[in-house]
């Protein structure tokens, strides 16, 4: 596979991406929570901070019923092309607990630019770990988040909690899909919560 970089993301001053790389390696299984883990362990150590967001981007699939609507079953986030492994919504728990002792406090946001992760079920998984949950309840366009008006709002709310930068990307993720909208109208759901 393609080598994973880390990078520093920065205002484009130009064309292209000019964000810094930190560090090149060999490819990451981005189907593994232990690697979340470890990246997780990775930012917090070179850069400290009051508040962390988590974004889960890729595939995902929330709960399902079983064909015969018997049983709801839990299914997957964050698929890897090349391993085929993916990160468990029942994996999400654990994981959310081990990423809270690492940063010494709960998860400010946790994220997903994936589809079908706005459930009750995912949410429970990782509550007693997580302050707010962002994401979408129904599948989501191909074209996912506007990360550029994102992060130009997030870049003014430095200062505030998780339900103002979850109420930020729930309201530019609609402005995005919505009547003049810069990925064209679309029906989406997106939503933020404590």
């Amino acid at each position: 596979g393609q080598p994973t970089k880390r990078l520093l993301v920065e205002k484009t001053k130009g064309p292209g991406v000019t964000s810094p790389i930190l560090e090149s390696m060999p490819a990451v299984d981005m189907g593994s929570v232990e690697e979340l883990i470890k990246f997780v362990a990775w930012v917090k150590e070179r850069f400290p901070a009051k508040r962390y967001l988590i974004d889960i981007w890729n595939h995902g699939a929330g709960w399902r019923l079983r064909a015969n609507g018997d049983l709801a079953t839990p299914q997957d986030v964050s698929y890897d092309d090349i391993s085929r492994n993916k990160i468990t919504t029942e994996q999400l728990g654990p994981a959310m607990a081990r990423i809270k002792g690492i940063l010494g406090k709960p998860v400010d946001v946790l994220a997903f630019d994936a589809c079908l992760m706005a459930m009750l079920e995912v949410a429970a998984e990782v509550s007693d770990s997580v302050k707010f949950m962002a994401a979408s309840q129904e599948n989501e366009p191909g074209d996912g988040w506007p990360y550029d008006k994102i992060l130009w709002r997030w870049a003014r709310l430095l200062d505030s909690d998780g339900k103002a930068a979850v109420t930020a990307m729930t309201e530019e993720y609609v402005k995005a899909y919505g009547p003049g909208g810069q990925f064209g109208q679309r029906d989406v759901t997106f939503s933020g919560w404590d």
